[in-house]
């Protein structure tokens, strides 16, 4: 259940299922520290995904550090995303993923474009306990460090295929971590003569 409050600050913020998702006290100033933490590190073309819409105001001040057009937020609960879309207006709905199905998400025209690059993965923290196993799936597909996950980064980025061996990679146990021992075997014979440039791309690109 969702439910609006005021904070003391005078702001408008949600509340899902009695928690709240964001400060009662001062939603903009808590949004501001938090989008100065996400973008930590991060390097001028690189993406950010935010787990969690919650009540809009870290997303928005984040689109002001860096703007809308690198950011991708998942949200798992489409009527916390109505209710954030009604209280900011300008929020862009296409940059945002209402869906908890991981292999229909990578289907996906934008979370492919944002996979087939370099992003950093940022948690809402109210967001995300709120439904922390859907949320923990979708960032377990991020991180591509399963089988099924590897898979579908994979899918995401088909020039990559080209240096791996289809039939190794096929052998990847379910419940294998997928590691530096896991990509070393997987390389292809084409691959071979500049293995060590390969292997420190896909990481990078793969295993994040």
């Amino acid at each position: 259940m969702i439910s609006v409050e005021t904070a003391r600050s005078g702001h408008t913020i949600l509340k899902k299922d009695g928690k709240l998702l964001a400060s009662s006290f001062d939603p903009l100033k808590e949004a501001s520290a938090w989008a100065q933490q996400a973008i930590q590190g991060l390097r001028a073309h690189d993406s950010i995904i935010v787990l969690g819409l919650g009540s809009g105001y870290h997303v928005q001040e984040l689109a002001n550090l860096v703007g809308f057009d690198r950011l991708l937020v998942i949200e798992c609960d489409g009527e916390v995303a109505a209710e954030a879309f009604r209280l900011f207006s300008e929020l862009p709905r296409e940059r945002v993923i209402i869906e908890t199905d991981v292999k229909k998400m990578v289907e996906m025209d934008l979370v492919r474009d944002v996979l087939s690059g370099v992003y950093k993965i940022v948690r809402h923290a109210p967001s995300y306990s709120s439904a922390a196993a859907e949320f923990g799936a979708v960032e377990k597909l991020l991180l591509g460090r399963d089988q099924l996950s590897f898979l579908l980064q994979l899918k995401a980025r088909p020039n990559l295929w080209a240096l791996l061996d289809a039939e190794k990679v096929s052998t990847i146990s379910k419940d294998e971590c997928i590691s530096i021992k896991t990509l070393t075997r997987l390389f292809g014979p084409k691959s071979f003569t500049q293995r060590e440039r390969h292997l420190w791309r896909v990481l990078e690109e793969l295993v994040l």
